[in-house]
């Protein structure tokens, strides 16, 4: 961060899970942490923006990855029926303007 700010320029991506968006069970520790995580994210978009540092959060929905080779394929066949796949490429850090935001990157799957 304090290169980034000595610079004048950076972009900070956090990672969030659509166990938040979704209120997924089973993933209690995980929903409150990404919760906090999202407050913090606008939190520090807010005071890095005179840097012209981007912070936002992204949460990928099922990104056609190496960690996703063993889901059972009923459920990728199920979800590959109403949604898109996304590919690597669909997430991108080249948007200057955008910051602050929580970017739900998965095909409409969790519309909330």
């Amino acid at each position: 961060l304090s290169h980034m700010t000595a610079q004048r320029w950076g972009r900070i991506i956090h990672i969030d899970s659509e166990a938040v968006t979704l209120g997924q069970g089973n993933f209690n520790a995980d929903v409150a942490a990404k919760g906090g995580q999202n407050g913090w994210n606008r939190l520090t978009a807010t005071e890095l923006a005179p840097f012209n540092i981007t912070v936002n959060m992204v949460s990928p929905g099922w990104i056609a990855v190496e960690r996703h080779e063993t889901d059972p394929q009923e459920e990728k066949d199920a979800f590959g029926r109403v949604f898109r796949w996304a590919v690597p490429a669909d997430v991108s850090d080249a948007a200057g303007l955008i910051t602050g935001q929580h970017l739900r990157v998965n095909g409409g799957f969790a519309v909330a």
